[in-house]
């Protein structure tokens, strides 16, 4: 009963909070950076305030400065360059970006039916887009379609999927572990329910982004519509693509070993061994480094740490290069959680510096440390996905798995929804995991929206990847046992959408699952590209073992990412690590 006085306590506070804060009113804050094209300054850079009256240009040497509020939108445009849209959040006072040239776009055009007297938009709109399976006819179909030659593909990309970025409104692409890619053409906002595309290519269907030679593609339609998509069935709720090639290599597809080394569409990206050992970045030690060592003791070591504090406070990464050190070297654990608990008390209000804490006490297993400094981030980020989710988690991480589903609850019952995104995913997956696993135990009665709401999903290993400023461009790289690679992009160029999702509504996440290890090592590089700023980016990387199974168990590991451009090897992964 004490406890669940003490919970709802907590949600209670969480409510009062929330309340005040929609009504607070941001100031103005200065934003101030540097603007490049290819690493170098680009002046004549347009900035303007969206749905205002404020701007500016960049200089000569690319820096500019404007003022702004915190939920405001930042738009950044030159002449044949990609606009750029960046939500203001909190903590964001440099914003460093680089622009990328723009990309010929073809605009979506409507077919509209006979009967209406209206005509379709778009002058190259074809009459008749004939497949195996349909012929549309554009002065009789009725429905939203978009259009896209073969020869206006980017035939650079490495996959169609990637080539028709850019190319079809609201589209998005999602690749598994696996490397296999999916397409989502409309969203759904009904828990664990995810409807990506059919591939319809020479007649033959894919539930997946094929392999396809982009210099044989003829033509594309892209069918959103109900009406369009009907003669598929309940399997193209998503929506249907359909290409044609020149060669109607895939009309007997069916016929062919498409999983074949020998097969000209199988993946032929292959991991040319050039990643380096995370452990093995060097960027040289600091020179604190040579008074602790010289100090010889912990307790001689704390106090020179205390005699240079004044000096380095200010700078979050001293923290935590000296709490490494005591940990690591002294093996004094004692020690580094002090030096960590200034950095706590230093940076009460800054919720990027705070999660980088949480993540470190997760990486010791410090659990109920880690609810406690989640409950703060709560508190300063009422209204984040992200938010609620590491509160959850951290609970599921210290064993109170009744804890955790009452703050995926609250997030529900105030309205929020799980939509078909990245934390969406997360919650979904978690959500559905303390369900079947906790419900009797803890007498957990909701029944939610689940997909198989009696069974859990289970997989070999699922990974979190978790980042405590969302300015973090990434670029993930999976390599299975074959040493084909796969390559995921968290970076504004590609998934510009993506990320602005993830600033509106707070969240800094991606899961990926493993359904079978099998013989051999998977590895996870990354390459970090920056995050906008001068400081280092916190990642936290969490491995489930045996996901959803009886013998499940996590491993936690945090890394400090400064170094930019360079291949990482995160983590090496193989079925003997199940059994551990």
């Amino acid at each position: 009963m004490k406890k669940l006085i003490y919970i709802f306590s907590i949600l209670f506070t969480f409510n009062f909070i929330a309340q005040n804060k929609n009504k607070t009113v941001y100031n103005l804050k200065e934003i101030t950076g540097i603007i490049t094209l290819e690493d170098s300054p680009l002046s004549g850079v347009n900035i303007l305030i969206k749905n205002s009256n404020r701007g500016t240009n960049t200089s000569r040497k690319g820096f500019y400065k404007i003022k702004a509020r915190a939920g405001e939108i930042i738009q950044f445009s030159h002449l044949n360059m990609k606009p750029i849209e960046m939500l203001v959040e909190d903590v964001t006072t440099i914003l460093n970006l680089e622009m990328i040239p723009a990309e010929n776009i073809l605009n979506e055009i409507i077919i509209t039916s006979k009967l209406d007297n209206k005509k379709g938009i778009g002058i190259k709109t074809p009459r008749k887009f004939s497949s195996a399976r349909m012929n549309i006819d554009t002065r009789r179909a009725g429905f939203a379609a978009a259009f896209i030659k073969g020869d206006d593909l980017n035939k650079s990309a490495s996959s169609i999927g990637q080539a028709l970025r850019g190319k079809v409104s609201n589209y998005k692409l999602i690749t598994d572990l696996n490397g296999l890619e999916y397409v989502r053409l409309r969203e759904t906002s009904f828990i664990g329910t995810v409807s990506y595309a059919l591939w319809d290519v020479d007649g033959t269907l894919y539930t997946q982004v094929p392999n396809i030679d982009l210099n044989d593609v003829k033509d594309i339609a892209v069918i959103k519509g109900l009406a369009g998509t009907v003669k598929y069935g309940s399997q193209a709720v998503g929506g249907v693509i359909v290409v044609t090639t020149k060669s109607n290599y895939f009309a007997s597809a069916t016929a062919k070993n498409i999983k074949s080394k020998d097969n000209k569409y199988t993946n032929k990206n292959y991991y040319n061994n050039d990643a380096v050992a995370i452990n093995d970045l060097k960027i040289g030690e600091p020179n604190y480094y040579k008074l602790f060592e010289a100090a010889g003791t912990p307790s001689a070591a704390y106090e020179k740490y205390k005699n240079i504090y004044p000096e380095y406070k200010a700078k979050s990464n001293f923290h935590f290069n000296t709490a490494n050190y005591f940990i690591n070297t002294f093996k004094s654990k004692e020690y580094g959680l002090k030096i960590l608990l200034d950095l706590e008390t230093y940076a009460n209000n800054n919720p990027e510096v705070l999660k980088a804490i949480a993540y470190k006490y997760q990486e010791l297993k410090l659990h109920k440390e880690a609810v406690g400094i989640y409950k703060k981030l709560m508190v300063i980020r009422p209204k984040h996905a992200q938010s609620f989710r590491d509160l959850a988690n951290a609970f599921t991480h210290a064993n109170e798995y009744k804890n955790a589903w009452k703050i995926y609850l609250y997030y529900l019952r105030k309205g929020f929804e799980i939509k078909e995104n990245g934390i969406g995913e997360i919650f979904n997956t978690e959500m559905q995991a303390i369900y079947v696993q906790r419900k009797q135990k803890d007498n957990i009665k909701e029944k939610l929206a689940f997909k198989n709401n009696d069974s859990l999903i289970k997989n070999d290993i699922r990974l979190v990847f978790e980042w405590n400023t969302s300015e973090a461009e990434f670029i993930f790289e999976f390599v299975n046992p074959n040493k084909q690679s796969f390559k995921v992009n968290h970076t504004l160029s590609e998934n510009s959408q993506q990320i602005l999702d993830e600033k509106l509504m707070g969240y800094n996440s991606k899961e990926f699952l493993i359904e079978e290890v099998g013989n051999g090592d998977w590895l996870i590089n990354l390459t970090y590209l920056g995050n906008k700023k001068y400081i280092p980016t916190f990642l936290k990387a969490t491995t489930y073992y045996n996901w959803g199974k009886a013998n499940q168990r996590e491993e936690i590991k945090v890394y400090e990412l400064t170094l930019k451009n360079v291949k990482a090897k995160l983590l090496s992964l193989n079925a003997g690590m199940l059994y551990n």
